[in-house]
């Protein structure tokens, strides 16, 4: 089946801030696609306009989200917030709509990590999954294992799953040069929020330190437990080690200029700088979280640590301090990114499950 060029498919994603990692990595989906012959409208409520063209020059929105939802004409809307799939739910009722969200964080987030009590937590879960079985056309997922998670769930989700993983765009620069000056210079971006587990790497820098290990960190990220870090950085004599970089613009290109990304979350949906690292031949290394960090580095766990302690975190990040291993998974990574997560891999998904969903058949 082929594209049918007179309908529109609707992004429904409220608020396009610059800064948001999961905002670009839209906005990057949607040039692809518009170029590639679809037709996207985004549907907000808020827009950095400097933010949206930088990313999806081609791409057009409408704020007026009711509206635009009322005209659909049974067109596909993809709902990627909360506040989002209420709107949809409301016009998938009415029959205006085919309605697909896009769950961008993995099922682990509302069981164990969200910031609400137990009870909440819970209760939103299966509120989530009764509404998307019940009403949506299908969901959209990121990885197998959020896939896994939600066909497995305590209530199933029994409708159709796609899988959609992210595009990871080259930048134009590639590190070639490691382990300079005899010191391992290590970057971690991210929120500065519990979920991204900062003091464990806290923790595992202060064992390196006391083996005299030459290294520096770079974190680029704001958040409510800045302070909570600074006072652990205090109290561990880091500070001539570790420097809290805070919001950086394009910290895509930050990344080449350090040997090891870091990352120690709990859980991740897709993490846009992991990739940008791999695409710059960053070697990383990664706790393993929900989502599972194979699905973008690969079978080889040398990267991946895989039980969350500081010790083997810090035991893993000497094992790098050697010029040559630096060098093999940089350019490991760089062409995984390249073969894996490309715009024609993308795009070639994304017609297979525009094709599934307008024939009504099933893709699980």
């Amino acid at each position: 089946m082929k594209y049918n060029k007179n309908e529109i498919i609707y992004f429904a994603f409220s608020y396009i801030k610059s800064g948001g990692g999961a905002e670009k990595q839209i906005l990057i989906q949607a040039q692809t696609l518009i170029e590639n012959g679809f037709s996207i409208m985004f549907l907000c409520k808020e827009i950095d306009e400097n933010h949206f063209y930088k990313y999806c020059p081609s791409g057009k929105y409408s704020t007026e989200i009711f509206k635009s939802l009322y005209k659909a004409k049974k067109n596909i809307v993809i709902s990627f917030l909360a506040h989002d799939h209420k709107y949809c739910l409301l016009f998938k009722i009415l029959g205006k709509i085919r309605w697909i969200p896009f769950e961008q964080t993995h099922p682990e987030y509302y069981l164990k990590y969200s910031n609400k009590n137990f009870l909440y937590r819970n209760l939103k879960f299966l509120m989530l999954n009764f509404i998307y079985t019940c009403f949506s056309n299908g969901l959209i997922v990121q990885t197998f294992d959020a896939k896994e998670a939600w066909k497995n769930a305590f209530i199933k989700y029994k409708k159709p799953i796609y899988e959609l993983g992210n595009i990871i765009k080259e930048n134009g620069v590639v590190k070639n040069n490691y382990f300079d000056s005899n010191l391992l210079k290590i970057i971690m971006i991210g929120r500065l929020i519990k979920i991204k587990d900062y003091p464990i790497a806290l923790n595992a820098f202060s064992i390196m330190k006391e083996k005299n290990i030459n290294f520096n960190v770079s974190i680029y990220g704001e958040g409510p437990e800045y302070l909570n870090l600074v006072q652990m950085v205090k109290n561990f004599g880091l500070e001539k080690n570790i420097f809290f970089k805070g919001y950086c613009k394009e910290v895509d290109k930050e990344i080449v200029n350090h040997d090891i990304f870091l990352i120690t979350s709990m859980v991740e949906g897709m993490p846009n700088a992991l990739g940008e690292a791999m695409i710059s031949a960053v070697p990383c290394i990664t706790l393993n979280y929900h989502a599972n960090p194979k699905e973008f580095l690969g079978d080889d766990n040398m990267q991946i640590v895989l039980e969350r302690n500081p010790e083997l975190l810090a035991n893993r990040i000497m094992q790098f301090f050697d010029k040559n291993i630096l060098k093999k998974y940089g350019e490991m990574n760089f062409h995984r990114a390249k073969s894996f997560f490309s715009e024609e891999c993308y795009l070639a998904k994304f017609k297979l499950i525009y094709n599934l969903i307008t024939s009504g058949k099933n893709y699980t």
